[in-house]
């Protein structure tokens, strides 16, 4: 027969064991579930390098402006048979840049990604009719700036044989127009390659 002494103690003994065990377990799990969390969070963005150039898919590339950031969750570039999308970011403005295969012409391309941005973003924007543009690089499209309650931006699209070019970038009021240069330096930075010329040569 044990006394109340010994029962007790063996408790105590138990619970002495089971304590930091216990300890041990939650430290366990927070590592296993908020590291990788962290670790997410830490690369999903990653700055691009100066002069360095981002290929988007289909043979279609351009230069990001300095101290902007990559996505790497919202990015995934194709190859020069599959077409693909970079996100770029910087001061909570999103620089949205696709690549995809088009046959139609420009002018329906460009509707076609106005309507698409309009039904999953907005819902009725707002917007300037839009305007014929040119690239640097000689390429032409379509371009319109848009608003809406808060949020304003741009919206361009070109083609060129075969391949659609979309560009989107959108921020909070004020935002937009605080790097409006540098969204223009990187559209008109747009390069297609067939092969290894560039097909505006």
């Amino acid at each position: 027969m044990q006394t109340g002494v010994e029962e007790s103690t063996k408790i105590g003994f138990e619970r002495e064991k089971v304590l930091p065990s216990l300890i041990i377990g939650v430290i366990i799990v927070v590592f296993a579930v908020l590291l990788p969390m962290v670790n997410r969070s830490i690369s999903s963005e990653r700055a691009v390098e100066k002069g360095s150039t981002l290929d988007v898919g289909l043979g279609v590339s351009f230069i990001p402006a300095v101290e902007w950031s990559l996505n790497a969750d919202a990015t995934s570039p194709g190859n020069n048979d599959a077409g693909g999308y970079i996100s770029l970011s910087k001061a909570g403005l999103v620089f949205y840049v696709k690549a995809e295969k088009y046959d139609d012409d420009l002018e329906a391309f460009h509707n076609l990604i106005s309507d698409q941005f309009n039904k999953s973003s907005f819902r009725g924007f707002s917007s300037i009719e839009k305007q014929k543009i040119t690239t640097k690089t000689g390429y032409q499209g379509f371009s319109q700036l848009f608003s809406f309650n808060g949020v304003e931006g741009q919206l361009s699209a070109l083609t060129e044989e075969g391949i659609g070019i979309s560009f989107i970038a959108r921020g909070t009021d004020g935002v937009y127009f605080r790097y409006y240069t540098e969204i223009q330096d990187m559209i008109g930075s747009l390069v297609v390659m067939n092969g290894e010329e560039s097909r505006h040569d």
